[in-house]
């Protein structure tokens, strides 16, 4: 098979301009500025040239570094925002080490309230504030974790162990006033009908949280009864309001005391400053509460680096002057939290799509040359990413859980009128609506040029909203010379979920070699009008009973759709206006190598291979006509997605309570007082129809499993009671089956950060119950977890030499090597090698599938040829204006699993930016 290449910072195409080669008077690696040290155990009164006199704070470092310093920061928790003085400086962890900067402060003095709900005094932010771009301690809302895990805040319905995805309650009907429309802005008085809506106490004044449509929508309780509610919201999008036949039909409602009812629930009361938390008896540990917004604040700053640090409970923002900020390896978990919806009266619509959000959640990247890689984000209430200004860079990062507000953002957010954006071999999934997300009504935004999303493998999207896209676009936007390829958009996670959505008559976009399955549709182009439609090369491999591969009625024109693989029903208009050729449809088994486990390539002897037509710019085939559909058979293999360990979203194994035995993977039922049924009365509601029960005190149910994570489902209900939930024997944690109504297939526990090896989850009935339920009973419906984690890559120093597997040769007499560095703490394991000498050569050689180099770059570095069994060279350039070390640079993928040899050689040239031409390797990284 052969290989697919890609160079992840930038790759030199042609070299006519490079500089000719000098040699290297003295080391590079002593040409910096000055190194500072951080350390929690420091003192800002020290002078931080060393470990032993390190600050305190990266803060202090961030006043006293200029422009080529670096600070380099040990592990442990920095509660600060970090606001540098100068530009130009690196931030960087300290060798292996693992800072995190975080927006979070401890909360302690709790007292007893009242039964088990506990209170400290506390100065937090008042909350539900939805002011663009806030300052650092102006909170959206204000957010409580326990030992580093948020917990959800008191609301109705009972939000599940879940606080990222909370249940929700969903209306029977609501009603409106006025019946026309006020001014844009003014509010609108509503009602609300829901049978299952109890009699809880006034909850007048708290906030009401509308979503299931396209966006959310918030607004004021004014008052409840049983089964009703009224409310205000703001005038905004009228198919959006919960009185609409399509609207917004699931709530929620927080905000009040009187609704702190479960037990990791929590209550602010900023007029009294007391934050409230019910426990199940015991005195709260661990707590933190969000204090601030951002970790790093680099407005109006340039060529700052930022590389494996920890962000949590913040973010980091720059702005429209920021320019050459490089992110790097940057761990960040709940980086954004509101629970109102953001709207402007100068947007249309109120700036329920435009605003909504968008520009001020996530890791916020404006301005120009910006870029964060390699890096893992998870937990955000709207976007991953906000990829705002010109020429900036998403690529090789993980994105997880986001929007989980349900807003318009995704885990990239774009916007108009930008230029340059590059969006590139990222994993994004679990995300409330889309993707990746370019949005806008504004006509004089409406422009999206010269931009490329390629490479990335988007799942389980569209969590709680509808009509949106794994790549959504809207609205009349232009997308000129902008490009859609090499992407892989997989099981949505709802109906009316698009693979690529090109929604409300925007048009002139390139859609090329990219892969969707389980999706409504492949392709939608939605609109009267949409020229420009340049479609070749697609796998549209979706359900032909349920799905659709292509939905494109308004495409005309200059649009054309060609060698694309639909497995589906496919619509162009009638008569269609487009140019439609050499596709295979429906009719057509395209024969693929194996669907069920995604794997779309074409097997031997298909009827796609060389029926296609060559398409200058796009079809690259070494071996002789055109194929139908991504992938060429035999030729030019890609692979969508990052590269580093967690990068393919799995499926979790779901096992049914019935499956018993004594072996991994399934359950067994100690005591004598268990139930079990596979055709039980309102089974509709259970995991295949099937639960097991006891109200036996001391009967236990266990489970064992390989992985890194569990989920337990169940059955609540009136009159079930609290069980006793713990792994690997270790402290039980109660959990509540009661419910009010039933309802079977229930998220009820989850354990997350186990080492990947073999536990054993038991479940016990304790007895006890809370004083509303009627019975002791506990039911188990199934349990879900991760499947096998595929072996860990192995990281090989370059200091490892050798003429075997897992070795590196370096030939030629220019090279160097060290081991102990100046600043070489910010290189793997404080080592690196390197040489300007032309024609230079290092070999790694490894068995595997996919390997990477990491190296240092710099402002004295040069361009290197790299290239894997003797194949074509791609050029890397080493250069940077700042020296970051341990970078990924290059990575090939896709390839057998053989024994293959990686050559890296000196070409001594240069970009005209850079003073010198050496090339310096850090480490390799392969996948057995």
């Amino acid at each position: 098979m052969s290989r697919c290449r890609r160079a992840i910072i930038s790759v030199v195409v042609g070299l006519a301009a490079a500089i000719a080669p000098h040699d290297m008077s003295a080391s590079w690696a002593n040409t910096l500025g000055t190194t500072y040290y951080v350390a929690t155990t420091g003192s800002d009164t020290n002078n931080g040239t060393s470990l032993g006199t390190a600050f305190k704070t990266t803060t202090k470092c961030g006043t006293v570094a200029v422009a080529g310093d670096a600070c380099l920061i040990r592990g442990g928790t920095y509660r600060e925002t970090v606001r540098p003085a100068s530009s130009g400086v690196t931030f960087a962890a300290y060798s292996t080490e693992k800072p995190v900067v975080s927006g979070a402060t401890p909360v302690t003095g709790w007292s007893l309230w009242q039964g088990s709900i506990y209170r400290a005094s506390v100065t937090l932010d008042a909350g539900y504030d939805a002011t663009p771009m806030p300052g650092n301690t102006q909170l959206a809302a204000n957010q409580i974790f326990a030992s580093g895990r948020m917990l959800p805040e008191a609301q109705f319905p009972e939000p599940g162990p879940d606080p990222v995805w909370p249940a929700w309650a969903k209306l029977d009907s609501a009603t409106l006033d006025p019946a026309t429309n006020p001014p844009l802005g003014s509010p609108r008085t509503g009602n609300l009908l829901d049978s299952d809506l109890p009699n809880l106490p006034p909850l007048s004044g708290s906030v009401i949280y509308f979503t299931g449509n396209w966006t959310a929508l918030s607004g004021t309780v004014t008052g409840n009864t049983a089964g009703s509610l009224d409310f205000t919201i703001p005038e905004s999008s009228p198919a959006l309001y919960p009185s609409d036949p399509t609207g917004d039909k699931d709530y929620r409602v927080l905000g009040n005391l009187s609704l702190l009812t479960q037990p990791n629930e929590w209550f602010y009361d900023s007029s009294a400053e007391q934050l409230y938390i019910m426990t199940h008896g015991s005195v709260p540990t661990g707590i933190e509460a969000k204090r601030r917004n951002y970790a790093f604040d680099l407005r109006a700053r340039s060529n700052i680096t930022v590389s494996g640090i920890g962000v949590n409970a913040a973010t980091v923002i720059t702005d429209d002057t920021s320019t050459g900020i490089n992110l790097d390896g940057i761990n960040g978990t709940y980086l954004s939290h509101f629970e109102t919806q953001q709207y402007d009266s100068a947007l249309p619509r109120n700036g329920v799509y435009e605003a909504a959000h968008r520009a001020d959640t996530g890791i916020i990247l404006r301005g120009s040359g910006n870029s964060i890689t390699n890096s893992s984000l998870a937990y955000s209430a709207g976007g991953g990413v906000a990829l705002a200004g010109n020429n900036n860079s998403a690529e090789n990062n993980l994105i997880r859980d986001v929007g989980y507000r349900a807003t318009y953002t995704g885990g990239v957010t774009m916007f108009g009128l930008s230029t340059g954006q590059s969006v590139q071999h990222n994993t994004i999934y679990s995300t409330g609506r889309d993707g990746i997300n370019i949005v806008t009504g504004v006509a004089a935004q409406q422009e999206f040029q010269g931009n490329r999303i390629a490479y990335n493998n988007i799942a389980q999207f569209g969590k709680l909203t509808k009509d949106l896209g794994g790549i959504y676009t809207c609205c009349s936007m232009d997308w000129s010379t902008s490009r859609i390829d090499h992407n892989t958009i997989h099981h949505s996670a709802g109906n009316l979920r698009n693979g690529i959505y090109i929604d409300n008559g925007s048009y002139n976009a390139q859609i090329d070699h990219n892969v969707t399955w389980n999706t409504a549709r492949g392709l939608f182009v939605n609109g009267s009008s949409t020229p420009g439609m340049l479609v070749y090369n697609n796998t549209f491999a979706e359900d032909p009973v349920t799905s659709s591969s292509i939905r494109a009625l308004g495409a005309n024109g200059t649009s054309r759709f060609a060698n694309n693989i639909n497995t589906a029903n496919t619509t162009y208009g009638t008569p269609p206006a487009a140019q439609i050729d050499h596709n295979i449809d429906q009719t057509t088994d395209p024969q693929f190598v194996a669907p069920a486990r995604g794997d779309f390539h074409l097997a031997s002897g298909s009827p796609a291979i060389a029926a296609g037509v060559a398409i200058a710019g796009v079809t690259v085939n070494s071996s002789g006509q055109a194929d139908v559909g991504a992938y060429e058979w035999g030729d030019n293999e890609w692979r969508a997605g990052c590269s580093f360990s967690g990068c393919q979203p799995q499926q979790p194994v779901s096992v049914d309570d019935s499956v018993t035995g004594t072996v991994s993977g399934t359950f067994q039922y100690n005591g004598t007082g268990w139930s079990h049924c596979s055709s039980c009365s309102g089974s509709a509601t259970l995991y295949n129809g099937t639960n097991s029960w006891s109200s036996t005190t001391g009967d236990t149910a266990t489970f064992r499993f390989t992985g890194t994570s569990v989920e337990l489902y169940g059955v609540v209900n009136s009159q079930n009671g609290l069980a006793g939930v713990s792994i690997d024997g270790g402290t039980e944690e109660l959990i509540d089956y009661y419910a009010p109504t039933r309802s079977g297939n229930r998220l009820l526990w989850t354990a997350d950060g186990l080492a990947n090896t073999v536990h054993t989850l038991t479940v016990r009935v304790t007895g006890t119950k809370n004083a509303a339920s009627t019975g002791s009973t506990i039911t188990i419906d199934r349990v879900a977890y991760p499947p096998p984690a595929p072996p860990a890559a192995v990281s090989v120093d370059d200091s490892i030499t050798g003429t075997g597997p897992g070795s590196f040769q370096y030939t030629g007499s220019g090279w160097s090597h060290c081991t102990s560095c100046a600043n070489g703490i910010q290189m793997y394991q404080g080592s690196n090698s390197w040489s300007s000498t032309t024609g230079n050569t290092a070999t790694f050689t490894f068995t595997g599938r996919s390997a990477s180099l990491y190296g240092v770059v710099n402002s004295q570095n040069g361009i290197a040829g790299v290239s894997i069994d003797g194949g074509p060279e791609t050029f890397i350039d080493y250069y940077s204006p700042t020296r970051i070390g341990n970078k990924l640079l290059w990575s090939s993928d896709g390839l057998t699993k053989a024994t293959h040899t990686i050559t890296v050689r000196v070409t001594g040239t240069k970009n005209a930016a850079s003073s010198d031409d050496v090339i310096t390797l850090d480490r390799a990284v392969y996948q057995p």
